[in-house]
């Protein structure tokens, strides 16, 4: 298996999920945007664990997120 980028948009990724993304060690992307994957530890794991991949993880809502809100 060849899988070289892995978008799960939407998905619910848990903790018990990460121990299966850790195999597959070819990945060069895996996007998890807007999922409910936000852990700081188990990110920092994954990303350990899948060093030639590049992991893009934002859980904000639309926007830059929350940090600077006028209204």
């Amino acid at each position: 298996k060849e899988l070289e980028s892995l978008n799960l948009y939407g998905s619910t990724v848990t903790v018990a999920n990460v121990a299966e993304l850790k195999k597959l060690s070819q990945l060069k992307k895996l996007f998890l945007f807007q999922t409910d994957f936000a852990e700081g530890d188990s990110l920092a794991d994954l990303q350990a664990a899948l060093p030639d991949c590049e992991v893009v993880a934002a859980n904000q809502s639309e926007g830059d997120g929350s940090a600077e809100s006028e209204s």
